[in-house]
C-alpha cells in the first residue's frame, strides 16, 4: 500500500510507505510475528534522533559512520551543484528527486531541506536505517523525474532494528533483530535507479544477477565487513560482551574531495578496496613478428557488481600501457601528465556513457535516453589484444600494464569545482 505525502516544500506528490508499531524498551529475536507492518500516514522530523545521540553508547559505530559517504550525503559540493541544477531544470520535481536518497529524513517528513538543521545536515543517519522494518523497491521514474522511493519505517515506538539476532536489553531503547539487515536488499531503494525504462545506476541488480547471492555474499560482506568488537560501549552498557559486529563506514570508491587522499578518513580503506577489485594478467606474448609486438592482457573483475558501478558514467577506470626497451619508448597509452589531466581519446577505458535525446554525451543521468556500457561486468574476464610496431629493439623489450582508477572524470570537476582537482586521486588497482 502506498500513501500520498503532501510535501511542505513542493507541489509534487511524492509516494512513500511507512510502518508503525508500538514496543517497549526490550530485546526480541529476529523476525518475530509481532513485527507486522502498519502504514503510518505521516512522520514528523522530530520523530528521528540525531546521530550524536547514539554516540555515548555506540562510539565506535558513530565514528565509523561519521567518516562515511552516508554522513556526507548533504555536504559534498558536487552533490550541491548537481542538486541546484536539477531544481533549476525541473522546478517541480528536481529537489525531491535528489533528496529522496541524499536526505530521507526530509523526504519522508515533508520538512524543509535546510542544512542549518542538524538532523538534515546528517544526510543518511543512524535512525534512518535502524528504523526500517521491511525492504523496499528501487527508484523508478519517467520523463518528469519524480521521486518514487519507498521507505518502510517504524519511528515512533523507540524500537531500533538491526542485524544482531540476540540484542542485549538496555534502558535506552527497545532492540529487535531482523534478518533483512544482513541482506543486500537493505541497500534499496537508493542503489538501483531505473529512468525511462533504462537501467541507469543498477549496482543492486548487477549483484542480484551474478553468482554472488548463491554463495551468500551480500553487499554488507564487502562494504560493511565484520570484525570482533562491541555493539555498544561496555563502559556505558554493563553486561555486553565482545561479538561479531559490522563496520559502519560503508566503504566504496568515493572520497571526500575537500581533503587529499592521505588526509581522507577513508583513504586507506578505499585504496585497499580498489586494490581487491580487479586484476590484470598477461595471457599471451609478448612475441615479435615482422617488426610488430603482439600481446594479450586479461582484465578480470573481482567485485560483486560491475566495475565501475553506480555512477559509472562519472568514473574512470583505464589501462596504462608502456612498451619500451633500455633506450626508447615504442608505445604508451593512458599515461597522465598529472592526476587531473584528461585521458586521451584512444585510451582503453572501462565506464559507461550517457546520451540525451539529441545524441549528446556527458549529460546528467536525469536527461539520459540511451547509454553504452563498457564497464567490466560482474564475473567478467575481458581479454584485449594489442599490436605495437617496433623497430631496432634492444636487448630488453618490456611491457608494463597498470589498471588505474579515478572516482570522477576531471572534466566534471572542472565545470563547477576546479578547486577540488588538486585532491582528485589516481589509484592503482593492479
Amino acid at each position: 500500500m502506498q500513501l500520498i505525502r503532501k510535501s511542505k516544500i513542493s507541489l509534487t506528490a511524492v509516494f512513500f510507505s511507512i510502518v508503525f508499531i508500538c514496543c517497549e524498551k526490550e530485546s526480541t529475536t529476529a523476525d518475530e510475528e509481532n513485527v507486522i507492518p502498519q502504514p503510518q500516514e505521516f512522520i514528523e522530523l522530530t520523530d528521528f534522533s540525531r546521530a550524536e545521540s547514539c554516540q555515548p553508547c555506540h562510539p565506535v559505530h558513530y565514528e565509523e559512520w561519521q567518516s562515511s559517504m552516508h554522513a556526507s550525503a548533504m555536504k559534498g559540493p558536487l552533490f550541491h551543484s548537481g542538486w541546484e541544477e536539477e531544481q533549476a531544470h525541473r522546478p517541480e520535481t528536481g529537489e525531491q528527486f535528489c533528496i529522496q536518497c541524499h536526505n530521507p529524513y526530509s523526504y519522508v517528513s515533508g520538512s524543509e531541506v535546510d542544512t542549518a538543521i542538524a538532523l538534515i545536515s546528517e544526510g543518511v543517519g543512524c535512525d534512518l536505517c535502524h528504523s526500517m522494518v521491511a525492504v523496499h523497491e528501487q527508484v523508478v521514474t519517467e520523463d518528469n523525474v519524480a521521486a518514487s522511493a519507498d521507505y518502510f519505517l517504524n519511528v515512533e515506538s523507540g524500537m531500533k532494528f538491526g542485524g544482531i539476532t540476540d540484542p542485549v536489553e538496555n534502558g535506552f531503547h527497545g532492540s529487535m533483530g531482523l534478518s533483512m539487515f544482513n541482506s543486500s536488499s537493505m541497500c534499496l531503494p537508493c542503489h538501483n535507479l531505473n529512468i525511462r525504462d533504462l537501467d541507469a545506476e543498477i549496482t543492486f541488480k548487477e549483484w542480484a544477477e551474478s553468482g554472488f547471492p548463491a554463495i551468500s555474499i551480500e553487499c554488507q560482506t564487502c562494504h560493511m565487513s565484520d570484525y570482533q568488537g562491541y555493539a555498544a560501549d561496555p563502559a556505558a552498557n554493563p553486561g555486553v560482551s565482545e561479538r561479531t559486529v559490522h563496520h559502519h563506514g560503508m566503504v566504496g570508491v568515493d572520497l571526500d574531495l575537500l581533503k587529499s587522499l592521505t588526509d581522507n578518513p577513508q583513504g586507506e580503506a578505499v585504496v585497499a578496496m580498489l586494490q581487491s577489485a580487479a586484476v590484470v594478467d598477461l595471457t599471451s606474448g609478448p612475441t615479435v613478428e615482422n617488426d610488430t609486438l603482439y600481446f594479450s592482457l586479461k582484465i578480470e573483475n573481482l567485485t560483486g557488481h560491475s566495475f565501475p558501478s553506480g555512477v559509472s558514467f562519472a568514473r574512470e577506470l583505464w589501462l596504462e600501457l608502456l612498451v619500451f626497451d633500455e633506450s626508447q619508448l615504442f608505445f604508451s597509452s593512458g599515461v597522465l601528465e598529472s592526476d587531473s589531466s584528461d585521458l586521451s581519446s584512444d585510451v582503453e577505458i572501462f565506464n559507461s556513457v550517457l546520451y540525451d535525446e539529441n545524441g549528446n554525451s556527458g549529460v546528467s543521468v536525469t536527461d539520459v535516453i540511451s547509454m553504452t556500457n563498457n564497464s567490466l561486468q560482474t564475473n567478467e574476464a575481458r581479454v584485449k589484444t594489442f599490436s605495437v610496431p617496433i623497430m631496432s629493439v634492444g636487448d630488453s623489450l618490456m611491457v608494463e600494464a597498470r589498471l588505474l582508477f579515478r572516482p570522477f572524470s576531471p572534466s566534471i570537476l572542472r565545470e563547477n569545482h576546479s578547486d577540488l582537482l588538486v585532491n582528485l586521486p589516481v589509484i592503482t588497482v593492479d
